[in-house]
């Protein structure tokens, strides 16, 4: 019996000790979004990033294309990068350079894809937007069709970037079918009554 409530004792403990630290993970999280001199952003969780990039792997993947696919942050950091087993080896940079030019630079001209600012740039033969520099001078800036910017109605997400298909046009077809996946996961009514 002393065995068994010493072992209860320690059981008991260390489900305080997890208490303690969920609630400092989140009180702070709490604070830090009241507080105006702190910015927070919003991305999105890394199982539904992972889910974004197989739907546009598959999605190509029925139009006969191996691709590779990356889902940045809204910051432009990789947060998943997928690749088609035979998809050629240049893609696999290429889809995240795709990504970080949409999440950075589309997103900031307001556009929606990364065709829409090459259309801009290949119109306008100056810098993009009012940056002093252009556009290929900035490290891993790629202007090229397959990058989408996804947005949360205003929000700012993340992009996401598809390369292998035989043209960026098809590319970003593959990666605007995700996008829509995205968006009615999104829209859908939580599961939780909220």
């Amino acid at each position: 019996m002393g065995m068994q409530l010493q072992r209860h004792s320690v059981v008991v403990g260390i489900l305080h000790a997890v208490l303690v630290a969920v609630l400092c993970l989140v009180v702070p999280q709490a604070s830090a979004a009241a507080n105006p001199s702190l910015v927070s952003t919003t991305q999105l969780r890394v199982d539904v990033a992972r889910e974004l990039a197989a739907v546009a792997l598959s999605s190509c993947a029925r139009h006969g294309s191996d691709v590779s696919v990356s889902v940045v942050d809204p910051h432009g950091q990789l947060q998943v990068f997928l690749r088609a087993d035979t998809a050629a080896p240049h893609t696999a940079e290429l889809s995240e350079h795709k990504a970080y030019t949409a999440v950075s630079l589309a997103a900031l001209q307001g556009l929606h894809t990364t065709s829409e600012l090459a259309d801009a740039m290949h119109q306008s033969k100056a810098p993009v937007g009012l940056l002093s520099l252009p556009a290929d001078s900035v490290r891993a800036i790629t202007p090229v069709p397959g990058g989408v910017v996804l947005r949360q109605g205003d929000q700012l997400v993340g992009a996401l970037g598809v390369s292998g298909a035989r043209t960026g046009q098809a590319d970003e077809q593959c990666a605007l079918a995700a996008e829509t996946w995205l968006i009615q996961l999104l829209e859908a009514p939580s599961d939780d009554g909220v």
